[in-house]
């Protein structure tokens, strides 16, 4: 016998009652629960959804007499034990009310129905999506870096722009622009960008860096030494001022920060460091001079959820149905 549990979410939309059934019959529809399952108390959910015992009281006598739930004196709540086409028709009716409440919210939103049917399609499945087309301003480390990362989490066309050919790649001239809607470039830049891609009217969009890499180094760094290696010292993944001068706590420990190919600032970061960091393109490099005691750690993903959403939301937009989509 399992117990079950709930996630109350008060500002939603939903009354308590409603999230409970719904939640009752998910959980017996994917096997997390079984009827007869025990549910919390009502002093229990009466805490975890922040009201009044008695409400909850109320919520667990109307599931009753809806059928949902039995309420057995000096032995708690239970799971119902129900009919199959009884569940069947319940389970049917929990989705149609998902549905509906879904359809309400999009018409609110001024979205007709057969325009939110055809976005809902092109998110689940990707029919009618194009690759988005975008140009990464940067050094030539980052530009690999995010070029890579991009195409890896999105369906994306990447024109680079290196920031020494900048005003020479964002030129009306350069016929290899005119096709790219959009640019992206890291707030180190965006204001050398700006009036150069105004000019183009492309939209411009600021790269955020995903705060886990700089959080992990700042927390790594409070307890022990700490190496990071980069091809390009340009790299904002490695700013000295970022990590030496904001992020580094009041500690002892060494911190040190080399260009991969600098043989001399390795082999004391090798010598010295107790952990260290390396950019994806020296992975390679670094680990083969590494001492086995030390620990060699690299990122997967140094652009923001955040970030990544907003391009997700311009690809399923563009060009998504006659008219204005938004």
């Amino acid at each position: 016998m399992q117990r079950v549990s709930f996630r109350i979410v008060a500002d939603c939309g939903m009354p308590l009652q409603e999230q409970i059934k719904n939640q009752i019959i998910s959980s017996l529809y994917t096997g997390k629960i079984q009827e007869g399952d025990p549910l919390p108390s009502v002093r229990e959910l009466a805490e975890l959804a922040a009201v009044n015992p008695k409400t909850i009281l109320k919520i667990y006598r109307a599931l009753q007499v809806e059928g949902y739930v039995q309420m057995v004196r000096s032995k708690g709540v239970f799971v119902r034990k129900l009919a199959g086409e009884d569940f069947t028709q319940r389970r049917r009716g929990a989705i149609l009310n998902l549905i509906k409440t879904t359809l309400e919210k999009s018409h609110l939103l001024g979205v007709p129905h057969e325009q939110f049917a055809h976005l809902l399609l092109r998110y689940t499945t990707g029919v009618g999506l194009h690759p988005l087309r975008c140009a990464v301003v940067d050094d030539a480390e980052e530009i690999e870096v995010f070029t890579a990362e991009l195409q890896r989490r999105l369906d994306i066309v990447i024109h680079p722009v290196l920031l020494e050919n900048l005003e020479r790649e964002l030129a009306p001239a350069n016929a290899a622009i005119r096709a790219v809607p959009y640019v992206l470039t890291t707030s180190w830049h965006i204001a050398a960008v700006r009036p150069l891609a105004a000019a183009l009217g492309k939209r411009l969009l600021e790269i955020k860096i995903n705060p886990g890499v700089f959080g992990e180094i700042a927390q790594v760094m409070r307890e022990r030494n700490v190496g990071v290696v980069v091809r390009d010292m340009r790299t904002l993944h490695t700013s000295f001022d970022v990590f030496a001068n904001i992020f580094r706590p009041a500690t002892d420990k060494q911190f040190l920060i080399a260009p991969a190919d600098n043989a001399a600032l390795l082999e004391r970061i090798a010598r010295e460091s107790d952990i260290v960091f390396t950019s994806p393109l020296c992975w390679e490099a670094v680990r083969r001079i590494i001492p086995t005691g030390v620990e060699l750690r690299t990122f997967q993903d140094f652009i923001s959820g955040e970030f990544i959403e907003t391009l997700r939301v311009l690809q399923l937009f563009e060009d998504a149905v006659s008219g204005d989509a938004s």
